[in-house]
């Protein structure tokens, strides 16, 4: 018989760490948007080794990859600015340079969906 591990109690749930990537699915196509999502992230992790990142790379791994117009991607990079928070953000160098995808210092999951709660997930 297959036993499966108690879920997690609701605060513990609340605490674990995510990183949220904001792509821009009003001008790429699905499979476009997947490929800009991995480029933010692993930019991310290259130019940004710190405590967060280091715990949601190595225990984490836990990714929310959400749609986002130019606009919605920009106020969230100057709210993590303007709190001293990091961001990647990538631009597609076959598309001009336009600003495609973001990812986002790993965060709690509550923090999260305070500051991305109206976002949708991409589909």
């Amino acid at each position: 018989m297959l036993t499966y591990p108690e879920p997690l109690p609701l605060e513990e749930d609340l605490n674990q760490m995510r990183m949220y990537v904001l792509v821009r699915r009003d001008i790429l196509p699905l499979a476009h948007c997947i490929c800009q999502c991995t480029h933010a992230v692993a930019e991310f992790v290259h130019y940004h080794q710190n405590d967060n990142t280091k715990v949601w790379v190595t225990c984490e791994k836990t990714l929310i990859v959400l749609e986002a117009s130019e606009e919605q991607i920009k106020e969230k990079m100057e709210w993590f600015g303007s709190r001293h928070m990091n961001y990647q953000p990538f631009h597609e160098p076959d598309m001009s340079n336009t600003l495609t995808a973001v990812a986002f210092q790993p965060i709690k999951k509550g923090l999260g969906n305070e500051i991305f709660g109206e976002l949708k997930l991409l589909k």
